[in-house]
């Protein structure tokens, strides 16, 4: 039998102005772990910057990412920060533009990660909704608006 993946990663969709980013307020103020914003730690050989870290020291900290949209994922370094946070330990919450490119539809199918479709209809409940749903209970039952 194959190992099951853990999806241990949020990553909230929906047009522009639908919620997103309150949500993830929301969900910062009220979980239980050390939260960082997304953490860019340059990394340099021989003097040269070479890309960045966004991977915390600790894997009980929580990684915010608002926003992994087109013009951030121009950057060939913020595009592989992000890939080395994803595969960390740590839990990502994080919103994803709701259209993009071949990078961001991959990041959407990662089998760590929940894709959560907000909508005007699920938005006031949502940030509840992951707390719940991180803390084991309520597993499947989040609502994604369709």
């Amino acid at each position: 039998m194959g190992d099951k993946v853990v999806q241990k990663n949020i990553l909230l969709t929906g047009p522009p102005g639908c919620g997103k980013s309150t949500i993830i307020e929301k969900i910062v103020q009220r979980i239980n772990l050390p939260c960082t914003g997304f953490f860019t730690r340059e990394m340099r050989e021989r003097g040269r910057r070479v890309g960045f870290s966004m991977v915390p020291e600790n894997e009980n900290v929580v990684v915010v990412v608002d926003e992994i949209g087109k013009m951030e994922c121009f950057s060939a370094m913020f595009r592989q920060g992000l890939l080395r946070v994803l595969n960390s330990p740590n839990t990502v919450v994080a919103s994803i533009a709701l259209k993009g490119d071949a990078f961001i539809n991959a990041i959407k199918k990662r089998p760590d990660s929940r894709l959560i479709r907000v909508f005007e209809k699920n938005r006031d409940v949502l940030a509840e909704e992951v707390l719940r749903w991180r803390s084991g209970a309520d597993l499947g039952r989040l609502r994604t608006g369709t």
